[in-house]
């Protein structure tokens, strides 16, 4: 190698002797505004090194990959070039390792060499790419802080969770959904709830930090559907089908007493007023929206909004983004007055509770045997989920046109599905713009047709770079997002069209009631209207038979 390295340094001396000139190193491209720094113009002068002029012959500059290590000690003595820069000399020569490996070994196979020498040369070419690996510094170099005496911190990567950590939690939640339907209908016992939903804010809310949870988990289901290249996680799933698989048996008991954004929303619950019929239909709406404006948008991969804007979960971690902490104490100052208000005018989760706790096989009934319509239940609820009892015959007269109404509306309901289809196919256009590849490659369109100054190392600028590599990939890939945004959009659409139909058309239904009882889908099952009702009273013993209104009978069991 030293020989190969004297003959270099003499076949200098005589190029500069006949008066020859060096070509010159070809120059990195710029970008943007600014000057080269010399340390890349060395790593480019190390790289002409490595490769040689054009009239180099093959073997020597080989023989100078080899010895890229005495280049670059070469380099130092001659020219004065620093330790560090040295280092970065050496980083530079390691992209040409692949290039220099593959010349040294097509060389020793023209020329026959022995095994033992190729085995050698490969040797040496590992330990040089280790060392050069070893020697590299960082791309971009942190600023000076000697003057302040400042240490940069260690980067740090948190620990994986154990495996049996999550099968602890979907333990804990089939043990507390149990713990919720036996309180509610065998004991009947709100005591036993608070104290679950005490345990359940302590652990999936502070301690678990709201994560994993069941209101954003439809997201994840919804995009392992979408995209055959994600896996729902196990864990995930359980969260997902447990609490809807209880609500098909039991009603909302995951809201009752586990759920920890309900518990959270109960504790500073402190003089509940009562919300007008009219803005509580109204308000009632955007939780199903909301769950398919999240779906839509983890369909297409490019994010969990229902997450991103949970107002509750920048309380479990204790920080956040400003607009959620803010929005987040907003949400605690409404709950003061207005009992739950994210689970009942936003919770997406809970839209689909609320869905399949009309099909529940058992309802929550505020009385154990008879209803005296006393009225307290009424009052006792601080949900608006109580319903008065209807009257018994209707009066011919009124049931033509509520029929007549009925049919309209049925009538409309497709009529506003295709209008949210349509509507829907005009917005996926400016929607698909909010993904990033299809934000790049409408800024790398725009910028061929008018090229605008971004700056010099912005964020801006290197994304152009980056799509300056394969364009076309990126304009195909832009192109598939667009089309997953369009289907994305036009279900939201149909979605939105489907949900305003249906709540028109059970607003004209009539449901035949008998007794003060609470709403199958709109209860949450708190149990707070228990205590209210007198004959719930007698049954535990704190009031005699003979205090009941209207009537001197003892309850006998709780029917459910």
């Amino acid at each position: 190698m030293n020989r190969l390295l004297q003959r270099s340094r003499h076949e200098e001396a005589l190029s500069q002797s006949d008066g020859s000139t060096r070509p010159p190193s070809p120059q990195p491209a710029r970008s943007g505004r600014g000057r080269i720094p010399r340390r890349f113009q060395k790593c480019r002068e190390l790289e002409t090194i490595v490769e040689g002029p054009a009239n180099q012959k093959p073997a020597m500059r080989h023989s100078l990959s080899l010895n890229l290590p005495l280049v670059a000690a070469d380099l130092r003595r001659r020219r004065g070039l620093g330790v560090s820069r040295v280092r970065l000399l050496t980083s530079a020569a390691t992209a040409l390792g692949f290039k220099a490996r593959t010349a040294v070994w097509r060389n020793f196979s023209s020329r026959g060499g022995s095994v033992r020498a190729s085995l050698a040369t490969i040797t040496l070419l590992f330990l040089l790419l280790f060392a050069c690996s070893a020697l590299a510094d960082q791309r971009f170099p942190p600023p000076d802080f000697s003057e302040t005496n400042h240490e940069l911190p260690t980067t740090t990567t948190p620990p994986v969770r154990a495996l049996w950590l999550h099968y602890l939690d979907v333990a804990v939640l089939l043990g507390a959904m149990g713990l919720a339907v036996w309180f509610i209908y065998r004991k009947r016992s709100r005591r036993g709830l608070f104290w679950l939903s005490i345990f359940s804010l302590a652990y999936f809310g502070f301690w678990r930090k709201g994560c994993v949870c069941a209101i954003g988990a439809p997201q994840n289901v919804i995009l392992g559907l979408f995209d055959p290249n994600y896996t729902v996680p196990l864990v995930v799933t359980a969260f997902f089908i447990i609490p809807l698989v209880f609500a098909l048996f039991a009603g909302r008991a995951f809201c009752s007493g586990v759920c920890p954004h309900g518990a959270l929303q109960d504790l500073v619950l402190v003089k509940p007023v009562k919300v007008p019929a009219w803005l509580e239909h109204t308000l009632g709406v955007i939780p199903f929206l909301f769950l398919g404006f999240g779906l839509a948008f983890a369909a297409t991969g490019t994010g969990f909004p229902i997450c991103r804007y949970d107002p509750i979960v920048p309380i479990f971690r204790l920080n956040g983004p400003s607009l959620l902490v803010a929005l987040a104490a907003a949400t605690l100052l409404i709950g003061m007055f207005v009992g739950r208000p994210y689970c009942r005018f936003l919770c997406p989760y809970g839209a689909l509770l609320k869905v399949a706790a009309l099909a529940s096989k058992w309802r929550v009934r505020v009385t154990p045997d008879i209803c005296t319509q006393c009225q307290l239940c009424e009052h006792s609820c601080p949900f608006g989920a109580m319903r008065e009892p209807t009257p018994g015959t209707v009066e011919p007269k009124l049931l033509v046109p509520e029929r007549r109404r009925l049919g309209w509306l049925v009538l409309l309901v497709p009529v506003l599905i295709a209008g949210g289809v349509w509507i829907g196919g005009q917005l996926a256009v400016p929607m698909a713009k909010l993904n990033p590849t299809v934000e790049l490659a409408e800024r790398y369109l725009a910028q061929k047709t008018a090229p605008v100054d971004y700056g010099v190392m912005t964020p801006e600028a290197l994304s152009l770079q980056r799509a300056e590599h394969d364009p076309e990939a990126l304009l195909l890939a832009a192109a598939n997002w667009r089309e997953r945004f369009k289907l994305a959009c036009l279900l939201f659409g149909g979605w939105v069209g489907l949900v305003l139909g249906i709540k028109l058309v059970s607003l004209s239904l009539r449901t035949r009631r008998t007794d003060f009882e609470p709403d199958r889908g709109a209860c949450f099952a708190c149990a707070r209207c228990f205590r209210s009702c007198p004959q719930e009273l007698v049954r535990i013993g704190q009031m005699p038979a003979s205090e009941l209104p209207g009537t001197g009978v003892a309850p006998q069991t709780a029917k459910t």
